[in-house]
Parts: C-alpha cells; sequence; structure tokens
C-alpha cells in the first residue's frame, strides 16, 4: 500500500482496521426487515427493541488471499428503535424514527494472529424520516421513500482500532417498492420486497495511523456505498402476519481512504463495502400488539472487509 505521492508505506491493518467496523456497521445499520414498508394506522406509535449478534473468522482482502488465521470478530449490538406515524397530509402517509445502537465486542478481536484493540458503548443515533407515495394496504403494494441522518454521538477514540461509533455524519437516501405476487392483505400471499439505497459519508478528521515514522493524524474519506435489498415473504397466516421468507443484499463501493497532513499524502486502506449476503427470517404478531420475528445470515462472498459467518436477530415490536 503506497501514499499516492510518496514511497512511503504504511501497515493495512493499521489504517484499515481503524475504519473497518465503522464501514460495516454503517453498511448494515439500515438493513430492512420483512413488513418494514406496511403502511401502519395513522397515529400509532412502535417501539421495538431488537439484539444483532454477528461472528466472522475471515478477512477477505480486495486481492489476494482470505485471512482466516487468528482472525475473529465478534459483536453483539441490541438496538433500541422508536417510530411514529402521523396523519396523512393530502392523503400521503408519512412519519418519523429514531435508531440506537450499542456495540460491545465479545472476547478477542483479532486479524491474522495480531490483537486488535476495541471499544464497545453506545453507538451512532440515526434519525430518520419517511413518506408513502404508493399506499394500498388490501392489494398489498407500497411505494417507500425514507432519509436517514446518522449523528456521531457514539463512543470513539482514535487509540483504538475498533470503536462503537464512526466520528462522522452520514446519510443514507432509501427507496422500497412492495407488492404481493398473488394473494392479497386478506388471504394467504407471497410478496417481492425490493430496497435501494445510497449511503454518503462525511469524513472522520481524527484517525490516527500507524506509519515507519510512528502514528500519525489522518482524516478518513469513505466513498458512497450502494445497496440493494431484496425479500420473498410467504404470508402463511393473514390475521397474524405470520411469515417466513429468504432474502439476498450485495452493497458495494465504500473504498476508505485516508489523508495524512503531515506527509501530504493520501493511501488506500483497502477497506471496502462489498459483499453479498444471503438471508432467511420468520415473523409473526403473538398478541394483538406485539410482533416478534428472528432473521440468520450468512456472507457468501466479501472482498475489503470481514466476511461474516453467521448474523442473527431477533426483534420485538411493540405497537401502541
Amino acid at each position: 500500500m503506497k501514499f499516492t505521492s510518496t514511497g512511503l508505506r504504511v501497515g493495512a491493518a493499521a489504517i484499515g482496521m481503524t475504519a473497518l467496523f465503522g464501514l460495516s456497521h454503517a453498511a448494515h445499520a439500515t438493513n430492512i426487515q420483512v413488513g418494514d414498508f406496511v403502511t401502519p394506522p395513522a397515529g400509532v406509535n412502535v417501539f421495538l427493541a431488537y439484539n444483532d449478534f454477528t461472528t466472522s473468522n475471515t478477512y477477505s482482502p480486495t486481492s489476494g488471499s482470505d485471512i482466516t488465521h487468528g482472525t475473529r470478530l465478534q459483536t453483539d449490538v441490541p438496538i433500541l428503535r422508536y417510530v411514529h406515524e402521523f396523519q396523512p397530509i393530502d392523503g400521503i402517509p408519512f412519519g418519523v424514527q429514531v435508531i440506537q445502537p450499542i456495540v460491545a465486542f465479545t472476547g478477542n478481536q483479532e486479524l491474522g494472529g495480531g490483537g486488535l484493540t476495541h471499544q464497545g458503548g453506545v453507538g451512532d443515533t440515526i434519525l430518520s424520516a419517511f413518506t408513502w407515495l404508493i399506499s394500498k394496504p388490501l392489494e398489498v403494494q407500497y411505494l417507500n421513500f425514507t432519509y436517514f441522518l446518522t449523528v456521531p454521538t457514539g463512543s470513539y477514540n482514535h487509540n483504538y482500532a475498533l470503536n462503537a461509533g464512526n466520528n462522522r455524519f452520514e446519510n443514507d437516501l432509501q427507496v422500497d417498492y412492495t407488492q404481493a405476487l398473488f394473494g392479497n392483505a386478506k388471504t394467504v400471499h407471497m410478496n417481492i420486497e425490493l430496497t435501494g439505497d445510497a449511503y454518503i459519508y462525511g469524513n472522520n478528521n481524527d484517525m490516527l495511523v500507524a506509519t515507519a515514522f510512528g502514528a500519525q493524524k489522518a482524516t478518513l474519506k469513505t466513498n458512497n456505498t450502494y445497496q440493494i435489498q431484496a425479500w420473498l415473504p410467504y404470508v402463511f397466516s393473514p390475521a397474524t402476519a405470520g411469515y417466513v421468507a429468504i432474502g439476498v443484499s450485495k452493497t458495494f463501493g465504500g473504498k476508505g481512504t485516508v489523508y495524512i497532513p503531515a506527509f501530504g499524502a493520501s493511501a488506500d486502506t483497502g477497506g471496502r463495502t462489498d459483499e453479498t449476503q444471503l438471508r432467511i427470517a420468520a415473523g409473526s404478531f403473538v398478541s394483538p400488539t406485539l410482533f416478534l420475528s428472528a432473521e440468520l445470515a450468512r456472507d457468501v462472498e466479501v472482498k475489503g472487509g470481514f466476511k461474516t459467518a453467521a448474523f442473527f436477530e431477533i426483534r420485538a415490536a411493540k405497537f401502541f
């Protein structure tokens, strides 16, 4: 890895790992669950509690062989989310939400036998507003636009390679289209849910990177990440919204670059958000106001990041 304007070298792990967890977390911060874009009744509030567990024992660089020996990244992330649906304006439904993750790194974190310093804690707060341009509940047809703003409120210390917070603002522009393939909301039916995201990152101006001349202050810049998600839920119990589903997610982009003012030069971190993930999920109302769901996922291809061996999520949503 060379600086663009000098022959000096820095270690890929030293640069990449400082930013890598933040990139991975950002790319998955707005992962879509089945039924997220079914319009709730006007005036309703929804409180959701998640727990996301992720484990990896492989790092896949942009080129060369995977690093598996002495490699481990494992996180346990509870998430709290509040959603409010307002009264429609001119027949157009809209609402707001707040999402707050709490990040814990479980056990030792390693890359190629080298330990990765880490600090858990409160993650970055996500603020969001959304609206539907199409909302036809009986036909199960929805077109939704959502904006997410990630605010750098999370725990961050440049002395750690892995942090709960990213120390930068992030924007996510999201569009979703949901359509019943057969049946309707009152009968057994299957839907297709398609979602596209564009993530636009601010800079992290408080990084430390290792160089041949010691640790240097640096700025992390990241190219946009793009994500496509698809779910095929089979709703076998319309009365309880009970479903089973298969899904896929593809992200690409997210090239990371650090600029070191002391050298007046930049370097490619080697970090990317290029991954393909397969998913399965199931959920149902267990009472008129309580919905439970679970999801299991696994990365099948990654370049420039940790490859998730297993992702498991449980979620409870309370309507009031």
